[in-house]
């Protein structure tokens, strides 16, 4: 399942990030309306385009964000409460009986109150079993990218960097790919068919300037 859904099981509150990996491409088209400096000059209201499915006769559908949302103009000062409908429309208000059905199956299994004790990181390994990871592998189908391009694995923070992968357990190791790629699963042909919304996206070690950003993180 994807990652935002098991948050669904546990009630965990659903983030901007949530959306990112469920659709890179519409996330960075919200975040861009931030920084337009004529964002008004586009004329839009709380509605959204619901496309019909390949199996379904008809055309696509607009539907409101909130009551009566297509009379209600997007204006910089309601920008925030559009982003959070539209958040809250494509992880949860789009499919809504679905994932009511879900979790209703889900609690018929297991009662809701044993899943107290997970954060949605434990109940997918949980969930899926800690996968086989093969370092090996996975170095091999690891592309670099900023300063570490030219000289790729052999740079001096990539090679610290897989000697503490090295150490790592299983678990650990399917933490840290669940931290960058969001889940802890590894493709049954391995770590060169990881993909993305894009088709196939390798994992990437990619150098970011030190005063911005003094830890890792993950894109």
């Amino acid at each position: 399942m994807a990652k935002h859904l098991y948050k669904h099981v546990l009630g965990f509150p659903i983030m901007y990030n949530d959306l990112r990996d469920l659709d890179e491409d519409y996330h960075k088209n919200l975040l861009q309306l931030e920084e337009c400096p004529d964002f008004e000059s586009l004329m839009q209201d709380f509605t959204a385009t619901e496309e019909a499915l390949p199996w379904e006769k008809g055309q696509n559908k607009i539907v409101d964000l909130v009551p009566g949302g297509l009379q209600i103009e997007v204006t910089r000062k309601k920008l925030p409460e559009y982003l959070e409908a539209c958040l809250k429309y494509r992880l949860m208000g789009a499919y809504e009986a679905q994932l009511n059905e879900i979790l209703v199956g889900i609690y018929e299994v297991v009662p809701e109150p044993l899943f107290t004790i997970f954060d949605f990181v434990e109940l997918e390994l949980l969930m899926c079993g800690l996968p086989e990871i093969d370092l090996d592998d996975w170095m091999a189908n690891t592309d670099y990218m900023g300063d570490y391009k030219r000289s790729r694995g052999s740079h001096p923070v990539c090679m610290w960097f897989w000697e503490i992968v090295r150490e790592y357990d299983h678990e650990m190791r399917a933490r840290l790919l669940q931290f960058v790629t969001g889940t802890s699963g590894v493709p049954s042909k391995g770590f060169g068919y990881l993909t993305d919304h894009n088709g196939i996206r390798k994992f990437t070690i990619q150098s970011i300037p030190y005063p911005h950003h003094k830890f890792p993180r993950s894109q």
